[in-house]
């Protein structure tokens, strides 16, 4: 049965959809915490750090057929497209979960730190070889770790240093980068010393493990494709959150996403368009009104309009740069798992199912 058929309430009216439920909050927190350095979370009690892993060592998928070491031939030649190639670990007062989102050019899981300021968070990113840009980590260092040469610099906003705002990068195979970015109140917690103590326990699964997400599709407009899925969290940037009971999962589509020259996982693509899949009952949130006068054109539905679909407690969201009739007829093609029982979730490269 597809989604629409269970529509209790459809909305293709935004802007915005108010307080009720803050779409633009779901899809933003991610973004609003780098950009506004507030959006300080807590699990567990503990601080959050987030990992972004950079492949080359870990057989991330990738959208060609080169393996990138000659260690990763065999994992990458039996790993699906979007596979988890790595997992939970600690280092320290640093606890590394199993990461949720992943791309062709990277990996990202959530870090728990503990005895850390309420607000701090951060990323960890292991990408594919090349995909990293070294030169955004403006005014590095290079020091020497157990032998491994690590790249620190203080992050910036508008060219000064930020109190507490730190990263590294190393590369774990050649010309793959692991990046820790940590943001925090506290000059010196998490210090260098603490992210350095995850270098050594990075190494990657003996078996990739396949992405799954909570629906299928059967439309998809022509010219895009996933470029980045999440399970139980946001897909991309917005990931840096860490897994959320809120969301079940997303995935960004795109025409083309960037292979090289990031500095952190995507955000705000052009042309792109996100399709999240969360809880209304795990939020607290409730159904967005419906405004009668209000519907979305062509012309304001790549920057106001977001199509959500409401079926009891479940929220499917359409956004980005399509129009309003595209949106609708992508949502309408989705057909939802068993939420509550994620053996029914379909691999991410068998998304789509017309």
């Amino acid at each position: 049965m597809r989604l629409h058929e269970l529509v209790d309430t459809v909305t293709a009216d935004e802007p915005p959809m108010g307080r009720g439920i803050d779409i633009d909050g779901i899809v933003s927190a991610g973004r609003r915490a780098e950009r506004r350095r507030k959006g300080g979370f807590a699990m567990g009690g503990a601080a959050v750090l987030v990992a972004v892993v950079t492949a080359g060592a870990f057989a991330l998928p990738s959208h060609d057929t080169t393996t990138a070491t000659t260690t990763a031939t065999a994992a990458a030649e039996t790993s699906s497209p979007f596979s988890f190639t790595f997992g939970a670990y600690d280092a320290g007062r640093l606890h590394v979960q199993n990461p949720t989102d992943v791309s062709g050019a990277y990996q990202v899981a959530t870090i728990k730190i503990d005895d850390a300021p309420s607000n701090a968070y951060g990323s960890l990113t292991v990408y594919q070889r090349g995909a990293f840009n070294e030169a955004s980590l403006a005014n590095a260092t290079t020091v020497s770790v157990n032998g491994q040469t690590v790249l620190q610099a203080s992050l910036l906003a508008d060219s000064k240093p930020r109190t507490g705002d730190k990263a590294i990068a190393w590369q774990h195979a050649d010309g793959a980068w692991a990046v820790v970015k940590a943001f925090s109140t506290d000059a010196d917690n998490p210090s260098f010393a603490d992210l350095t103590a995850l270098i050594a326990g990075l190494e990657p699964n003996s078996s990739p493990n396949p992405a799954v997400l909570p629906f299928t599709m059967g439309y998809l407009p022509a010219g895009y494709t996933a470029v980045d899925v999440a399970e139980h969290s946001l897909p991309g940037w917005d990931s840096v959150t860490g897994s959320d009971a809120s969301v079940y999962g997303g995935a960004i589509f795109a025409r083309n996403a960037p292979a090289t020259g990031l500095s952190d996982p995507y955000l705000d693509l052009p042309g792109s368009f996100t399709i999240t899949v969360s809880s209304l009952a795990e939020s607290a949130q409730k159904p967005p009104p419906i405004d009668a006068a209000h519907k979305c054109t062509d012309a304001d539905a790549a920057t106001f309009c977001t199509y959500s679909i409401i079926t009891g407690t479940t929220l499917l969201s359409v956004t980005g740069n399509l129009p309003i009739a595209e949106k609708t007829r992508v949502a309408k093609s989705i057909k939802l798992a068993d939420l509550t029982d994620e053996a029914t979730w379909t691999p991410a490269s068998k998304l789509l199912q017309p």
